[in-house]
């Protein structure tokens, strides 16, 4: 089944987006008062990297009472501004007509500048200097500059043959841009972030529209490629020179049949056709099927907390623990829960999913195999792996799904030394059961009675076997099925049926149930430690990748670290904490404590991963080699009792590493093999404050300030 992204309307009350570069999205540690509530109503594709920051975010919503819809790319862990950044939007008219030609439009968007970031250089604007609340440092730390024009924008009309004609931009496309750089401990590798707005006529025909377009069904084709790149970061061949990339496609599904949705080859180039036919997904806009229904693209998927994280609705929680971690209990006799938190978003009784269940399955901590099978699957006790199916109704906000688990004497020794653990977490469904029929009149149409509520509705289709007496009622080769009418709480008619006889026994009727899972699989890879220095071992695998490039019989991985810096307030005194972010806009009320709380540091570490996957893609004259990053991340939220001033040291070594920077290593990973590193995240006094002798302190601080004097 294809990825499905809707673009249901915007909110009348609080409006379509505003189109200056900011989606809404908070960015962890850069606070300021902003908000963005046009995407309220839409969709969001979260490009889920087992950790609380994701890469890149993806939204979708329609103008209210008007033919465009807007799409938002929010982008994190930019190592530099460069031009090479690139958005490529490929819309086809139909996402049933699975052809390239005339009927399909390419937009490329270089949204920054070398170097700056939105905008070139010298450019203002009065959002630039967001307020912040009260206490806060001023918005200038973050360098944010916002409504800005893309550098570049391309548009491309599809040829029948195969290619691209190069096209003028519909007079009524906009693209608006916004950049900023979060804030990081010193030391640690400057951060770029950026976030794309773009508005997209929907009719060619529109009164709005001037310029060559096409008109987008309610199910059009949709594919967009997020690359970013680092041209600070070469690699010599075989098979090819590069710099470093990486590719976000939607739909971001791997199957047998599409391992990847990779642009390769010449972005520029005309005469390729880029961008596939069987890589578009399907985008669906409800305000244009009749009657409008928005259910099509809504489902099952993880519950999100208040943050917007989905990442901790997974997990593993233990007696006297309210949330899930992913810390493993080995203590004889000790229960740990399997858990996954539901919702499902689906606003009809059409939209229930029933006999949903979820699997576990574990890795040792780091990066694990891109496939589940690979995966550890929990022989769990005395709870199912996969779970008791459970019915997860329309306008499920939380629903849980669990198991528990007891260590058996020899999975004590298997996790020994390998608590902290990576779980993965994929949804299924066993449909309805079948429904017992303890009648089937004999008459036109047949009226079927079930010996409970059958939770059905009118149109829906079943199959009826097993009926003695009135057999017409019985599904065949030449009926396999039948549409049904419902008549009552346990009764419903076969359209189009007529009895031949009465009823004597048996029977049961079966609800064939595709269940809509807007998300099916979810990864949690974030520890939580309390510093001063934390060591552990990290597992990377190279199971479950094709072979590695040019006949080598390893895997080349990239391993680079990312670190973003916040406070929260030391309520200890009164016997309560408070984390410092967007959404603690105020000093916590002091008025009982007699004293004003410190700040304290909280830091999340990251590492990524990627492997070169031996593919280029040549953007504006420059080749860049292509990394998968389905290897994913692993790191922790480090939280430190030390004062405000304390900062954060990391570091990885082992296995064959090679650091290439500040932050950036090189690992080879044997194909089919895995390889373990030692990791180390520390809290402390850096510099000259770490001295303890008093006298090398004293030299230190003087030779800070003459070397700083000089500069």
């Amino acid at each position: 089944m294809a990825e499905r992204l809707c673009f249901p309307e915007s909110d009348v009350v609080l409006g379509s987006p505003t189109l200056d570069g900011f989606t809404g999205i908070e960015d962890t540690g850069v606070v300021t008062t902003e908000s963005e509530p046009g995407y309220g109503l839409g969709s969001r594709y979260v490009y889920e990297n087992s950790s609380a920051l994701p890469d890149v975010i993806l939204q979708g919503v329609k103008q209210e009472s008007r033919d465009f819809i807007h799409l938002s790319f929010f982008v994190r862990f930019d190592s530099g501004f460069a031009d090479e950044d690139v958005i490529v939007i490929a819309l086809r008219d139909r996402f049933s007509t699975a052809t390239h030609g005339p009927n399909c439009r390419r937009i490329d968007i270089h949204p920054v500048h070398a170097g700056i970031g939105a905008g070139p250089a010298g450019s203002t604007d009065p959002g630039d200097h967001p307020t912040v609340p009260t206490g806060w440092p001023d918005s200038s730390a973050y360098n944010i500059r916002t409504n800005r024009p893309a550098a570049a924008v391309a548009c491309w009309r599809g040829v029948a043959a195969g290619g691209w004609d190069s096209v003028a931009a519909p007079q009524d496309l906009a693209v608006k841009v916004r950049s900023w750089q979060p804030p990081v401990p010193s030391g640690a590798p400057r951060e770029n972030a950026w976030s794309v707005e773009v508005k997209i006529p929907t009719r060619s025909g529109s009164s709005e529209l001037v310029g060559d377009w096409i008109d987008l069904s309610h199910s059009f084709g949709l594919y967009t490629n997020v690359i970013r790149v680092d041209t600070a970061l070469h690699f010599p061949g075989p098979p090819a020179d590069g710099f470093f990339s990486n590719q976000f496609t939607w739909p971001n599904e791997r199957t047998t049949a599409l391992p990847n949705r990779w642009l390769t080859g010449n972005l520029n180039d005309s005469t390729a056709t880029m961008v596939a036919p069987a890589w578009y997904g399907e985008a669906i806009i409800p305000a244009y099927t009749c009657p409008p229904s928005a259910d099509g693209c809504r489902g099952v998927k993880f519950a999100t907390s208040a943050s917007g994280d989905a990442w901790t609705s997974i997990g593993v929680r233990q007696a006297g623990s309210a949330t899930p971690g992913n810390q493993i209990d080995g203590t004889p006799g000790a229960t740990n829960t399997l858990v996954a938190l539901l919702q499902n978003d689906s606003t009809g009784p059409g939209g229930d999913a029933p006999g949903v269940t979820a699997e576990f399955r574990l890795a040792n901590w780091g990066l694990g195999s891109p496939d589940f099978a690979a995966w550890n699957k929990i022989a769990t006790a005395p709870g199912p792996n996969p779970t008791a199916a459970k019915d997860v109704p329309h306008g499920t906000v939380s629903l849980e799904l669990s198991t528990d688990w007891v260590l058996t004497a020899a999975q004590r020794a298997q996790y020994k030394g390998h608590e902290h653990q990576c779980m993965w977490v994929q949804l299924d469904s066993t449909g309805r059961g079948p429904l017992t029929v303890t009648n089937a009149s004999n008459a036109t149409p047949i009226e079927v009675t079930t010996s409970g509520q059958h939770h059905l509705l009118t149109g829906d289709v079943v199959v009826i076997t097993g009926v003695v007496g009135n057999t017409a009622a019985n599904n065949s080769t030449t009926r396999p099925e039948w549409f049904i009418s419902v008549t009552g709480p346990t009764t419903f008619t076969l359209n189009g049926s007529s009895g031949n006889g009465a009823y004597v026994s048996g029977g049961q009727a079966v609800h064939p149930v595709t269940v809509n899972f807007a998300q099916s699989g979810m990864r949690r890879n974030m520890d939580f430690h309390s510093l001063s220095a934390v060591r552990q071992p990290a597992e990377i695998s190279g199971v479950g990748y094709p072979p590695p490039p040019g006949g080598s019989g390893d895997h080349r991985f990239i391993l680079r670290e990312n670190v973003r810096r916040f406070l929260f307030y030391d309520l200890t005194g009164s016997g309560r904490r408070a984390p410092v972010d967007a959404r603690m806009l105020q000093r916590p009320d002091t008025s009982q404590d007699h004293e004003t709380p410190e700040l304290r540091p909280t830091w999340t570490w990251i590492v990524h991963g990627h492997r070169d996957t031996g593919n280029t893609l040549r953007i504006r004259g420059k080749d860049f080699r292509i990394f998968d990053q389905a290897p994913g991340t692993f790191g922790c939220v480090a939280q430190h009792d030390g004062p405000e001033t304390d900062e954060l040291s990391s570091g990885l070594s082992g296995g064959g590493m090679k650091q290439l920077s500040p932050g950036i290593y090189e690992l080879p990973v044997p194909d089919g093999g895995t390889v373990t590193i030692d990791t180390v995240v520390a809290a402390g006094k850096t510099g000259c404050e770490a001295e303890t002798n008093w006298l090398k302190r004293f030299l230190c601080l003087v030779f800070y300030w003459l070397f700083n004097r000089r500069r």
